[in-house]
């Protein structure tokens, strides 16, 4: 996941998290607006910034999709 300045937030950002359920073989997704990632995304950095520096050098814990505002491309789908 992006740190949170990196974070869209406007009205019409939103983001995907999935992440595998190893036991039932599937995935989980959720789906949060911008300004809820950005405020998930700070508590965590302000809780465990450790976490934080392992994400920057290639040990991510969530797959993240940015869905985006354009309501001709992937917004729409």
């Amino acid at each position: 996941m992006p740190s949170s300045g990196a974070v869209c937030s406007g009205p019409n950002d939103y983001y995907v998290l999935l992440r595998w359920i190893e036991k039932e073989k599937r995935f989980e997704g959720f789906m949060l607006t911008g300004a809820e990632e950005r405020r998930e995304i700070v508590q965590c950095e302000e809780e465990d910034p450790w976490n934080i520096k392992q994400r920057s050098v290639g040990k991510p814990t969530w797959a993240t999709v940015y869905v985006g505002n354009d309501a001709n491309g992937k917004g729409a789908r």
